[in-house]
């Protein structure tokens, strides 16, 4: 039997604001979920699966963004901020050429 993905993920796509359309309020529970299901299961994910994390938290930033909510933009903008500084610092550092 094949290995299912976990659901969090795929319901992050499906409340990812769309580029071109003007998002709404409806796509935040679905990436709140995401979020939340993925940062439950972070030490489970992959590495090629961690870019969803990030990629979660910046759409959770242009959510309110474009839906004209700054505090909440700000409070997921310093999460992203935080997520960064981590995965920089997890990092090892490559060895000068």
């Amino acid at each position: 039997m094949a290995h299912r993905c976990p659901s969090s993920p795929h319901r992050l796509l499906a409340g990812r604001p769309a580029q071109t359309e003007q998002p709404n309020a409806e796509p935040e529970p679905l990436l709140l979920s995401g979020y939340e299901g993925m940062k439950q299961r972070e030490e489970q994910i992959p590495p090629v699966g961690k870019p969803r994390l990030k990629e979660t938290l910046q759409h959770l930033v242009q959510l309110y963004e474009v839906t004209s909510r700054p505090d909440q933009a700000a409070a997921w903008k310093q999460k992203l901020v935080q997520f960064e500084k981590a995965e920089t610092e997890q990092k090892p550092a490559t060895a000068p050429q």
